[in-house]
């Protein structure tokens, strides 16, 4: 339904000048179609430009995009931004946050007062900001809501886990929870 001439064709070549590669765009337009009916100069050039200057790397602005296109389609000041600067703001250190970034991008892409609420939740766990785990936790507290999150506390427990010892096996190794409900039942799982 776009007009190809005057709304795909800049985009298309707009990533192609950056390095994105004929299969990588074709994949992004098949993915996230979404992206294609943004705004090429007032969201995917000033979304690319601050990932880039973030990042610091054309190679892994373009890593992440073709990772999770979606991330072009979030406003930079209502949630990406703001959960950045609520990272460093408890003392993640730059490095942390760009890795966390740059494998999980989605992370960011959380309503700000919730990443807060996440951020701080991760901080009562007792995870140390410093270290690459607490952003870990935040990822995998992102990527559930509260219910999945007690529905999966529920199974661990019939497998004879307390509560204490689910807390400190997150602290230890948080990719544990973002494991399915389906998966924690099965009886291969635990064995």
């Amino acid at each position: 339904m776009s007009d190809p001439q005057n709304t795909l064709l800049p985009k298309i070549v707009f990533f192609h000048s950056k390095g994105f590669l004929t299969q990588d765009i074709a994949k992004i337009l098949s993915t996230t179609p979404a992206v294609w009916q943004r705004s090429l100069e007032n969201q995917i050039i000033p979304s690319y430009n601050f990932f880039k200057e973030f990042l610091k790397s054309e190679e892994k602005t373009i890593a992440v995009i073709k990772h999770f296109a979606g991330i072009l389609l979030y406003d930079l000041h209502i949630s990406v931004a703001p959960n950045i600067e609520a990272l460093r703001e408890i003392g993640v250190p730059e490095l942390n946050i760009v890795a966390l970034f740059t494998k999980k991008p989605q992370a960011f892409t959380a309503n700000a007062d919730r990443f807060k609420e996440i951020v701080e939740e991760v901080k009562k766990m007792g995870f140390n900001p410093t270290k690459v785990m607490s952003g870990v936790a935040i990822h995998a507290l992102r990527a559930m809501s509260k219910s999945a999150w007690e529905k999966k506390v529920e199974v661990y427990k019939k497998w004879g886990l307390s509560e204490d010892q689910i807390l400190v096996a997150f602290g230890k190794h948080p990719w544990f929870m973002l494991v399915s409900v389906e998966k924690i039942m099965s009886p291969f799982f635990c064995q």
